[in-house]
């Protein structure tokens, strides 16, 4: 039978800290804002249909304690503790791949706080923030995706856990501000709630993936759509998208979306600024993309940032991944509803991946030749930051249902064609803006 110990966590004076540690009835508590948990000192082991119980301990000379727990069979381990008020908890885990990632589910007293996509194979370090006040709770870390085959077999492996009690702040509710006090029209680049950044959603796990406004409260415990502090390409946090490889889109059954976006449908924010991008007006658009070493390369079409039309049909631009490289991809109509486009610009090596890439798409939005676009980027291959596509002069916006010239709204997340393997995406520094200094200051943490 095991023993579940309850540890304390005080975040207290000096003096308390130093009668604490003159006290060996009351050595348990820690006078630090950060405290690491080993995995050996959770509750584990459930007997599987085989009779062994998993997760099960093992030695690992590159854990913290030289030991770690092995997740084999989907399995879970937990621990009571005492804290402080409580904001992030960070898993120090590797996995083995086998058409996809292990992927470990944290809980507290029962209810999943988020998930983490453990893509190394080597210890590594995610992140996820909570919001808890002081108190005592169970934690748990499980393991839900098992996955083998005859050549390969999917694991998960947690050193340990740590828990912070002073941590970053948690995202404001707060519409954002422009950072610059320039020419940044608005920024959803997970430094706010998903609610303040953006207007709707579409998850597999809300609403079935039906289109959804982000003020819609199934969002703050999904799974799909998820603000880290890990990895991050600037600020305090980033989005980290994910498909599994069950969903299907509610708009295209052979296809798997998970995504965030300004319209379809819209909504107006109390700040008063307009999300969407209208006829005559110039824009630079950054953001800063990073793809997992599993991240799949075949599938037969793959949108990452679309710039997408009120209604039906495709959006005239958009960013997207196909065969291993990255591509801006240009609608070939400008018929409201049509679906048809076609790359302008292929990136002429392998995209490289766990590295964060910087884009900037400059554009003039217009149904007349008078329109044109230009895109810019950091493919972190060594070349450094540079135009990818030279200006090129031409219509850059389709019609709507009326004939009009209709408004684009951006939204950036995973849209592809169906595959089966779990997959994430992560995104930060995203923002509009009407000056190339201010969205690249903005994006990438210095103009460019």
């Amino acid at each position: 039978m095991r023993i579940r110990i309850t540890d304390r966590i005080a975040v207290t004076t000096l003096a308390v800290a130093m009668s604490t540690l003159a006290s060996a009835a009351i050595a348990d508590f820690a006078a630090a804002a950060i405290v690491p948990y080993e995995a050996e000192s959770m509750d584990y082991g459930v007997v599987s249909t085989d009779g062994t119980l998993w997760p099960k301990l093992i030695s690992d000379s590159a854990a913290s304690g030289g030991k770690a727990l092995h997740y084999g069979p989907n399995g879970s381990a937990g621990k009571t503790i005492t804290t402080t008020a409580l904001s992030a908890v960070t898993l120090r885990a590797r996995g083995t791949m086998c058409n996809g990632s292990p992927v470990a589910t944290v809980k507290l007293d029962g209810t999943r706080i988020g998930t983490v996509t453990v893509g190394s194979t080597s210890w590594s370090d995610y992140r996820l923030l909570v919001s808890r006040p002081a108190g005592t709770y169970r934690i748990s870390v499980a393991y839900e995706n098992n996955y083998y085959t005859r050549s390969c077999n999917r694991d998960l492996f947690l050193d340990k856990f740590t828990l912070s009690a002073a941590d970053v702040a948690p995202p404001s509710d707060s519409e954002p501000v422009p950072a610059s006090g320039g020419s940044v029209v608005w920024a959803g680049d997970a430094e706010h709630t998903l609610a303040a950044e953006w207007a709707t959603g579409n998850a597999f796990d809300i609403n079935s993936g039906s289109a959804t406004s982000t003020l819609n409260s199934a969002w703050a415990n999904g799974a799909r759509v998820r603000q880290v502090t890990s990895p991050v390409a600037q600020g305090l946090r980033a989005y980290a998208m994910t498909v599994r490889a069950s969903d299907r889109d509610a708009y295209t059954s052979s296809a798997q979306r998970t995504e965030i976006g300004q319209n379809n449908a819209a909504r107006s924010f109390s700040d008063g600024i307009e999300r969407q991008m209208l006829q005559g007006q110039e824009r630079w658009i950054a953001v800063q993309l990073r793809i997992p070493a599993d991240y799949p390369a075949a599938a037969s079409w793959n949108a990452v940032v679309q710039l997408k039309c009120e209604g039906s049909g495709n959006g005239p631009l958009s960013w997207g991944w196909a065969n291993g490289k990255l591509r801006l991809s240009k609608s070939q109509s400008q018929t409201y509803g049509s679906v048809n486009d076609g790359p302008v610009w292929e990136s002429p090596t392998t995209t490289v991946r766990d590295r964060w890439i910087k884009l900037l798409l400059h554009v003039k939005w217009s149904v007349n030749s008078d329109g044109f676009y230009e895109a810019f980027g950091d493919l972190a291959d060594g070349q450094g930051f540079r135009q990818l596509k030279p200006p090129t002069s031409g219509w850059t916006l389709k019609y709507s249902s009326t004939g009009q010239p209709v408004r684009v709204g951006a939204r950036f997340g995973i849209y592809r064609s169906a595959m089966a393997q779990d997959s994430t995406l992560y995104f930060d520094g995203f923002n509009v803006a009407t000056t190339r200094a201010d969205a690249t200051q903005r994006a990438f943490g210095k103009a460019l």
